[in-house]
């Protein structure tokens, strides 16, 4: 029985009566709706609860969602961007081979200082250039960008004339850049690989979030194509007969120093620029091994470049020179001279000859004795319409100095 109140009229009490009635049948229902958890027999975890939505305690946010790159360049030859263009490392050989770099011993400001222990050099081309990016500037709140080296077989500047250090004796250094994109200068001091990485990570935690990495290298070995008489080195290859720049640029995409010149940079005795870059390389940079090869008055400077480079090779250093290749080659005693040159470069290794003999007007190469291997074109298929301004345009004589060169010399 309802206790109503005192005094309350029959219809007040109807209505209360009613109101009651519905209350409690809205909290039945309600009940029978809904599973109270239980706890299970073995204890543990309440039986039909759900921890979707809980809250967990002491865990980090999720970290956000950044990214991180490098980009090597390769090595600046003679200048950076000339002859051969600013050309980036692919991905798939940032570590496999790597990027192959200059020993910085040499003295490319003149001051009688080797560039390695100099603060600022001006006219640099030893330092190669890796181009960094993130996808934040500056770090998001609780994470950092971290510049870090393997070893201390490379340093790292900002800029490629040496002034300001990122890397020097320390191993990494904790970088703040105020742009999402920039370049930074790697210097390979002494010798010796290593490997650079660019990283973001958790400032408490010190945990990677994300990272890139390219791995150095040093040259052992230096490589010469010379060009023929009115031929000029050009990258990307321009005009006819221009196998020498595709050779040159063809040997810098696979990471060997790779050189080329007119061949009046090699005077008839050997001497000229060609030479001093050798000797610097093998005194200076921690050369070994020297490769040559040339088209027409090039292939005439080989031979006196080698025969120089082996006259003078007390004085200079250790070295050999594992491989040289002439194509069609003419001596070059002056411009004018048509005569084919037929000596065998001296302490060559491995020597590829490929030459021929079309039509009735010279200039023709020869048959060069001693040589490892001799071809004449115009007794093949694929050459006998080869003439001495064609010779470089064939894929073949490409290939047959390409080849028995990356085989026999290291980068």
């Amino acid at each position: 029985m309802i206790p109503y109140p005192p005094g309350m009229q029959v219809a007040e009490k109807l209505m209360l009566s009613v109101r009651l009635g519905l209350l409690g049948a809205l909290c039945i229902s309600w009940l029978q709706s809904t599973q109270i958890p239980t706890p299970s027999p073995g204890g543990g975890r309440v039986s039909g609860a759900s921890s979707v939505g809980l809250p967990t305690s002491g865990n980090p946010p999720p970290p956000p969602m950044l990214s991180v790159g490098l980009t090597a360049y390769r090595p600046q030859s003679e200048a950076y961007g000339s002859p051969l263009i600013r050309r980036s490392v692919p991905d798939t050989t940032e570590e496999t081979p790597g990027v192959g770099i200059r020993i910085n011993g040499d003295d490319d400001n003149g001051n009688s200082e080797p560039d390695r222990d100099d603060t600022s050099v001006s006219g640099e081309n030893d330092l190669i250039e890796v181009v960094w990016n993130v996808s934040e500037a500056p770090a998001p709140t609780g994470y950092e960008y971290v510049m870090r080296r393997s070893s201390d077989s490379i340093k790292v500047w900002s800029n490629a004339t040496k002034n300001a250090a990122i890397l020097d004796a320390n191993n990494e250094s904790v970088v703040s850049p105020s742009t999402t994109t920039g370049s930074i200068w790697v210097e390979n001091p002494h010798g010796g690989s290593a490997r650079l990485t660019l990283e973001a990570r958790s400032i408490t935690t010190g945990e990677v979030v994300t990272s890139d990495r390219l791995r150095f290298f040093p040259f052992t070995s230096v490589l010469i194509g010379l060009h023929g008489e009115f031929q000029f080195p050009t990258d990307p290859p321009f005009g006819p007969n221009e196998g020498i720049s595709v050779l040159a640029i063809e040997f810098q995409e696979q990471a060997y120093d790779s050189h080329m010149y007119v061949e009046d940079k090699v005077a008839a005795n050997g001497s000229g620029a060609v030479y001093n870059e050798i000797v610097s390389a093998v005194q200076d940079r921690g050369v070994v091994h020297v490769a040559l090869y040339g088209f027409s008055h090039g292939g005439g400077s080989v031979h006196d470049l080698a025969k120089r480079l082996n006259d003078n090779k007390a004085s200079i250093g250790e070295f050999d020179i594992p491989f040289t290749a002439y194509a069609d080659a003419i001596e070059n005693d002056s411009t004018v001279d048509l005569d084919p040159e037929v000596r065998l470069p001296p302490a060559s290794a491995y020597h590829v000859n490929y030459y021929q003999w079309f039509g009735f007007i010279p200039p023709w190469g020869d048959f060069v004795p001693g040589a490892d291997v001799n071809v004449n074109v115009t007794s093949t298929p694929w050459g006998f319409l080869l003439t001495h301004i064609s010779f470089m345009n064939s894929s073949n004589v490409m290939n047959a100095i390409h080849d028995p060169l990356v085989m026999r010399v290291p980068r």
